[in-house]
């Protein structure tokens, strides 16, 4: 999917008001992480994003993404573009059924009570 010069290189989670995806900028392949309101979420969800968007410009904190810009409407849907981190998400490790070990736990649980 292409959506305002940036492919979509796969899908990294899903939420209730939005997808987001892993996917790089056409003209020189900057990776970037596109969010997208959910097709069902309807104009709250559109309204929410770029709330939810403006909100993170104004953070300044390590481990929140940085918002780069919002792409504008897809459709009925509103799309954002982030910084892109390496990693995968905690739902691709969990459904890869190796599971974690204790000290990833904490150190997960650690980090989500200081956010």
């Amino acid at each position: 999917m292409i959506i305002a010069s940036y492919e979509t290189m796969g899908q990294v989670c899903t939420t209730a008001g939005s997808d987001l995806f892993r996917a790089r900028r056409l003209p020189d392949g900057e990776p970037g992480l596109l969010k997208l309101d959910s097709q069902h979420a309807g104009a709250t969800g559109s309204v929410h994003l770029i709330r939810e968007f403006r909100i993170m410009q104004s953070l300044s904190t390590p481990g929140v993404l940085r918002p780069i810009s919002v792409l504008g409407q897809h459709g009925n849907a509103v799309a954002t573009i982030h910084e892109d981190f390496p990693g995968d998400s905690l739902a691709a490790l969990l459904d890869a059924g190796t599971g974690l070990d204790l000290a990833s736990c904490l150190r997960i649980a650690g980090n989500l009570a200081r956010a």
